[in-house]
Parts: C-alpha cells; structure tokens; sequence
C-alpha cells in the first residue's frame, strides 16, 4: 500500500510540471495532411510557443534540434535555452523511438508509466511545426504539452493562431500558451 501511494504521489509530481492535466486518456494522436516525411523534419526548430512549464519556463531563445542516428534509427532532440536569472545555456537530450505511425513517437521517462507518445501534429517542414506530447496515468488523467515551432526565430501571428485551433477544435481544448523571447 505504502508503495502505491508512494507511486500515486511521484506520478501527480510528474504531471505537476505539464501545462496540462485533463480526466481520462491521451487523443489519438494526429498527423500532417499530407504522409509524414522525416528527414525533412530533422534539423533545427525556434521555439516559438509553448505549454510546456518546466524546461521553458524561465528560458528564452529556445531551440529544438530533431537528428536521425543513423546507426540506431532513432532520432535525438537536443533542446537548448538560456536561463534568464544566471544567463547560462542549458542543454537537455531526448531519444524518440519509432512506432507503426511515421510522425508518432515515444519517450519513456519513468518505468510505471507507459512511455510518452510524442508526436508531430502539423508542418509544412520549412514554416511551422505543431508537436504534441501526452502521458496516461492509469487511464485516469493525461497530462501533456505542444509546442508551436518555426524555422525562423519568428513566426507569422496568423499562422500561431491557426496551430492553436488545431488543438482548441481538436483533442484538447484550450491550452494556455507561453511565448518564447528570441532575443540571442
């Protein structure tokens, strides 16, 4: 019993540093119009907004790096920003692993949850990316985070707008985002 509570307490800690928490299970998740293309994806993405409370929170000039390791077939995220307090450039790695979808993906952070499906919802690879993250507990809640991307260090309002709606129409209702300053 203590070791259930204990498991129940480190999973609302875990889902406390999502932007969002919501009753029952993850949305199927969504992809581009048109057949996910890969390698055009890869390579580096402005953060441009984002729900997501934890990394981004006190950061500005937020990238993403996407690349393919050739040997293992999984593709990396180098996510780098710099603090605002103590201006220094912080550095976080993620592995994505393949599913039988081509833009859905999964990160396992701890080993009683089943891993995070990480996917990418829209692009157009050379514009906007629209990725979305969501955690299952237990089929009780779901936690989950998106992110607004851009090849550039700015992206058209009308195109935000329109990647906010995908979501707010689509699974997940509406989502408060942070707008990432890309001042480096």
């Amino acid at each position: 019993m203590k070791t259930i509570f204990a498991l129940c307490v480190l999973a609302i800690a875990f889902a406390s540093v999502f932007a969002f928490t919501r009753p029952g299970k993850c949305p199927k998740p969504t992809g581009p119009s048109q057949s996910f293309d890969l390698e055009r994806f890869l390579g580096t993405w402005y953060q441009i907004e984002t729900s997501q409370t934890d990394f981004s929170h006190d950061t500005h000039c937020t990238q993403a790096n996407y690349k393919l390791d050739s040997k293992t077939g999984k593709v990396a995220i180098d996510t780098t920003g710099v603090e605002y307090k103590t201006n220094a450039k912080i550095v976080d790695t993620s592995t994505l692993h393949s599913t039988d979808k081509s833009n859905v993906f999964t990160i396992g952070f701890l080993p009683f949850i089943k891993p995070t499906k990480y996917w990418v919802a829209d692009t157009d690879y050379n514009n906007y990316a629209l990725v979305v993250e969501c955690t299952n507990f237990a089929g009780i809640f779901y936690t989950a985070n998106a992110w607004i991307l851009s090849r550039n260090s700015t992206l058209d309002d009308g195109i935000v707008r329109d990647m906010k709606s995908k979501l707010y129409y689509g699974p997940f209702g509406e989502i408060d985002f942070k707008f990432t300053i890309q001042d480096c």
